[in-house]
């Protein structure tokens, strides 16, 4: 066997032995199919993602519009397995600094891969800072009454295996649903991920998500100091069942604003703020580890 024989031959094997699959180059405007797209969701192998990264990812799934409100911003996407029957459901609040802007949709992706688990998905739209009726308290109050609806669909929906999620400023609002003994009381974990925690001293940053909390909470705290306590989860007595995953290069909410004393917290080294929305990503995966380990779906 020549020289060049034997490096082919050694090339193959090599080639074979990490299972490299030759692909055609796709083109500009190639889509990926759905079983591209679960395939992807199951390899966690990027961190730090761009919330853009988020918004281009595909949705394999489709919800069901639910209304609990008249307000167009008062509904539901129900996410829906395909067996329902005893499928866990994640009720989960977005985030988007509370501003009317951002809107659920940049949450879909998220949901899609969780019912590829096998989970329900409960998303909440509410109503946000710059649409009528948005900002503190009645986004708190909206999520409330979307967590309340689901009583309307008993037969449809495993309220025994619940939990609730909430990202960013959703995070904020499902802390404090924690603080309301009654409503925490029908979920078996509260996860925070990446939650603005400590409010007052959030409101006094600079960034652009820090900047819109005024807006949101309609003043600064020396103006509206009994507002911010009340919305400060901070300065509230939290339900134990709560648990942070939060993301170490995280520049939108840094830990010091979401560490709480007390609170178990996972935080995921290289990851950043929009991470736990891509599937394809350790921080997702560690929420779906732990929604499987307190809905009891090993």
């Amino acid at each position: 066997m020549n020289l060049q024989n034997t490096l082919l031959l050694l090339l193959a094997i090599l080639l074979s032995s990490v299972g490299v699959i030759a692909l055609a180059t796709p083109t500009s405007d190639a889509h990926v199919t759905p079983v591209e797209a679960t395939l992807v969701s199951t390899d966690n192998s990027v961190s730090n993602v761009s919330f853009g990264d988020v918004l281009s990812l595909d949705v394999t799934h489709q919800p069901t519009l639910v209304r609990y409100g008249e307000s167009p911003s008062q509904f539901v996407e129900w996410w829906q397995p395909n067996d329902m029957s005893q499928a866990p459901v994640v009720v989960f609040i977005h985030g988007g600094c509370w501003l009317a802007e951002y809107d659920l949709s940049h949450a879909n992706a998220m949901a899609s891969a969780l019912v590829d688990e096998g989970f329900a998905v409960w998303s909440i739209e509410y109503r946000r800072a710059g649409e009528q009726g948005g900002g503190w308290p009645n986004s708190l109050l909206d999520v409330e009454l979307a967590i309340a609806a689901m009583g309307d669909f008993t037969e449809q929906i495993n309220l025994d295996r619940a939990i609730l999620a909430g990202h960013s400023a959703g995070g904020h609002l499902a802390l404090l649903v924690s603080a309301e003994p009654k409503l925490a009381s029908q979920f078996e974990q509260i996860v925070g991920l990446a939650p603005i925690s400590h409010l007052v001293d959030y409101a006094g940053g600079n960034n652009s998500c820090q900047m819109a909390t005024p807006l949101f909470m309609g003043g600064q705290p020396v103006d509206k100091p009994e507002a911010y306590q009340a919305a400060d989860p901070s300065q509230l007595a939290l339900s134990s069942e709560v648990t942070l995953i939060l993301s170490a290069d995280d520049v939108i909410v840094e830990r010091e604003y979401s560490l709480l004393d007390s609170v178990g917290t996972q935080t995921i080294p290289k990851a950043g703020h929009f991470d736990v929305l891509h599937p394809n990503t350790p921080t997702f995966h560690s929420f779906l580890k732990l929604a499987k380990e307190h809905l009891h779906d090993q």
